[in-house]
């Protein structure tokens, strides 16, 4: 078990007293009546709040077997919402439906009763692994103040991680719906590997279970397929436009359908087509146009003409890779034959002049 003084630290890194409420660096407020509140029969203590949503609450947690912890609790006046519930539920099956590399953990989830200052409560709970590390936009951004970018393979790697938990999502029924630069997690580990993670499945839809709340548009505006945003039915086609907005973010720097001047959001069925990411001017590094089709495709209003499927994106950016390693494979091939035929003439030489200097009495 990890100590209270290890363990109490706000999410700004500043650290603090056990019984302390407020971060007296920025504020967040740290305790509430379920810190220090036992769950599992024991074997999860909630420590301190971490983060809040909407709809629920984040905290940190130690766990008997699995140590420092993150718990997501429901909000109590949400507790009686039927819709809220039947989302809550959804999420809870989403995570532990299948298990990834590039998805935090999920170990447990209940509903149980808790004293809190006010009483007993009943809470319903969600168990999972604490991911360190920045949000996408956060790196993105850590990146720019510092004049650096992101190079073409690195950027590639990094949406083929996110491409690799869209399509076992997708294998398993479950439609995430809220892909965007704050909800993929990016920690840097040794000798610089970026790792991505997908976080946050909220409001995803399990395709083989009726929708909550059909008709509700759920979700950040600028990031929501115009299915989405017009609150109709959607299936695993509104990911493959979340995938397109952040592709283009990650080769532009910019949000297609945002006005870089302004910061007004167009609705991408008002807004005239995005510019090509190889025609964006001032980029810090070109794109290639073999980048183009792929963005302008995810991009498409109806959903029957984007890509097929996450697998047919996935094989797609792939490729965009290709050409480059291809030609530094060629490049070495003839680096490496010209200089095999260099020695080989050397060699071969080598009797000659020696036959040479010897009949010039050079023995």
């Amino acid at each position: 078990m990890l100590s209270d003084e290890r363990l109490n630290l706000c999410g700004c890194g500043y650290r603090v007293g056990a019984l302390v409420k407020f971060c007296p660096h920025c504020g967040n407020r740290l305790r509430d009546d379920l810190c220090d509140a036992i769950l599992a029969g024991g074997a999860i203590r909630i420590v301190h709040l971490i983060g809040e949503g909407g709809f629920a609450t984040v905290y940190l947690a130690t766990h008997e077997r699995h140590g420092t912890i993150a718990v997501k609790v429901l909000k109590e006046e949400f507790a009686g919402d039927r819709m809220v519930l039947e989302r809550w539920r959804t999420e809870v099956e989403a995570n532990l439906r299948f298990v990834h590399d590039n998805k935090p953990a999920t170990w447990d989830s209940g509903e149980e009763v808790v004293e809190g200052a006010n009483g007993k409560r009943t809470i319903q709970w969600l168990a999972m692994e604490y991911v360190k590390g920045y949000s996408l936009e956060s790196y993105l951004a850590h990146l720019d103040r510092h004049h650096r970018v992101l190079k073409l393979d690195q950027l590639v790697d990094l949406m083929d991680q996110v491409l690799d938990v869209v399509v076992a999502a997708h294998d398993h029924g479950v439609v995430h719906r809220d892909l965007h630069p704050d909800n993929i997690n990016i920690t840097v580990g040794p000798a610089g590997v970026v790792r991505a993670r997908v976080l946050d499945f909220g409001i995803s839809r399990l395709v083989d279970q009726p929708a909550a709340g059909n008709g509700e548009r759920v979700g950040r505006s600028r990031w929501m397929s115009p299915q989405q945003s017009a609150g109709e039915p959607v299936d695993h086609r509104t990911d493959i436009y979340n995938l397109g907005l952040l592709l283009y973010r990650m080769l532009t720097g910019r949000h297609p359908y945002v006005d870089r001047r302004t910061g007004d959001f167009m609705s991408p069925e008002q807004a005239p087509e995005p510019l090509p990411p190889s025609k964006v001017p001032g980029l810090p590094v070109p794109v290639p146009r073999r980048f183009d089709r792929i963005t302008k495709k995810a991009l498409q209003i109806n959903p029957r003409k984007r890509q097929r499927d996450a697998r047919t994106f996935r094989r797609q950016l792939a490729a965009t890779i290709r050409p480059v390693r291809s030609g530094h494979r060629v490049l070495w091939f003839w680096v490496v034959v010209l200089l095999a035929a260099g020695a080989a003439a050397v060699v071969w030489k080598l009797p000659v002049l020696q036959a040479i200097w010897m009949e010039r009495g050079g023995g």
